[in-house]
């Protein structure tokens, strides 16, 4: 199944100082996600916000809150996200070490009826998603090391995404594929050619005084 081209500016390039105006600015450019970055600083060496932020904002807006948790006990916290306000959960195969553990997250996330992902560091074999690809919504491949905004693409990342488009397609799964870490106009096409549905960019929109333009060139219109 070939799906949309999703574009989910990170609220971690924002202005922290007035989140809802920027909110509004890339909401009437017509994008319909938000990306979330969730640092403990454990898990990745940064830390960021909490569920009261996610809990405050989802009030004030209809976008679909893509929550991206970078964070060493992910069940521990999934709950208090999906009451807070996420659509979505994604959280990290680095963090569970058990194959049962991963299952059971992935099915109590399922049960509070929000979309499930599983992401994996630019490191990881992609082969290791493999076991669990028909049970979630989306993979997300993390194209720079997690943690820092406005990192550059790591090339290599590429062929993680064209490998996965290719399984998801031979196993006929609805599986999205997202990519996040250094996405720009250039980097956006090169992942959208390989086979990524969703795209997550933090500086290349935030940063540009014509954020309505930044998206567009990201979608190729």
């Amino acid at each position: 199944m070939k799906h949309p081209i999703i574009i989910a500016p990170s609220l971690l390039a924002a202005n922290f100082s007035n989140l809802l105006k920027d909110i509004q600015t890339v909401s009437q450019c017509g994008v319909q996600w938000l990306h979330y970055d969730i640092m403990d600083g454990h898990f990745v060496p940064n830390i960021s916000f909490g569920e009261p932020i996610l809990a405050s904002l989802a009030k004030k807006h209809d976008l679909f809150n893509d929550v991206h948790l970078m964070i060493s006990n992910p069940q521990q916290y999934a709950l208090s996200f999906i009451k807070a306000g996420a659509n979505l959960i994604t959280f990290h195969l680095e963090a569970k070490e058990e194959a049962k553990d991963i299952i059971s997250l992935i099915e109590m996330i399922k049960k509070q009826e929000v979309k499930v992902g599983l992401s994996i560091k630019p490191s990881t074999p992609l082969h290791k998603v493999f076991p669990y690809l028909a049970l979630i919504d989306v993979l997300l491949i993390m194209t720079v090391e997690p943690g820092f905004g406005g990192q550059a693409f790591m090339d290599h990342c590429l062929g993680k995404v064209k490998e996965a488009s290719e399984y998801i397609t031979k196993h006929k799964l609805n599986t999205m594929i997202e990519v996040d870490g250094g996405i720009n106009e250039v980097t956006a096409k090169q992942c959208i050619d390989a086979g990524a549905n969703i795209l997550v960019a933090g500086s290349f929109i935030f940063k540009s005084d014509d954020r309505c333009a930044r998206i567009r060139q990201l979608k190729h219109e």
